[in-house]
């Protein structure tokens, strides 16, 4: 019997959903303090998850990448701490949080395009109604958008 890793991935995925769901119901508390409600959610959210195939192909593609992150970043924070002093002190510093999530967003991008590329391939068709959104002019105008976002954003954080 041959028994692979892609085997265990559904299984795998199933509790990944369900773990990083239910954290994040216990920690905002958006539905209450009931754990009930968390648990149930979480195993809902997670067995949707699941059953979609391109949420299982995203996550089998998503997971090994981000566990590579993880592992990379407390080794540099092990880095850093055993240079700069104290760990708390490296975990403090907004600009390491920073890169970090810019880091996580571009692993989810990344691996969203190479997933979900072949759904969205039709729309974006020079007959498709997404066919604007490759469209020089709206790029540029977007990242005018973004710039202007960005620098409103540091001018009132400034005060």
């Amino acid at each position: 019997m041959d028994l692979s890793m892609s085997y265990f991935m559904p299984i795998i995925a199933f509790f990944f959903v369900f773990v990083i769901a239910y954290a994040l119901l216990a920690k905002t508390k958006v539905l209450g303090e009931n754990n009930f409600v968390h648990l149930f959610i979480s195993f809902i959210l997670a067995t949707i998850f699941v059953v979609a195939p391109t949420a299982v192909k995203f996550t089998q593609m998503a997971l090994p990448w981000v566990a590579v992150f993880i592992i990379s970043l407390v080794l540099i924070l092990l880095i850093l701490a055993f240079v700069g002093g104290t760990l708390e002190d490296v975990i403090k510093n907004p600009f390491l949080m920073y890169i970090s999530v810019v880091m996580l967003l571009l692993i989810f991008i990344v691996t969203g395009i190479r997933v979900f590329g072949p759904i969205l391939e039709p729309l974006m068709s020079e007959s498709g109604p997404g066919f604007f959104l490759t469209q020089s002019t709206f790029l540029g105008a977007m990242f005018l958008v973004i710039v202007g976002v960005i620098v409103s954003w540091v001018l009132t954080k400034s005060k």
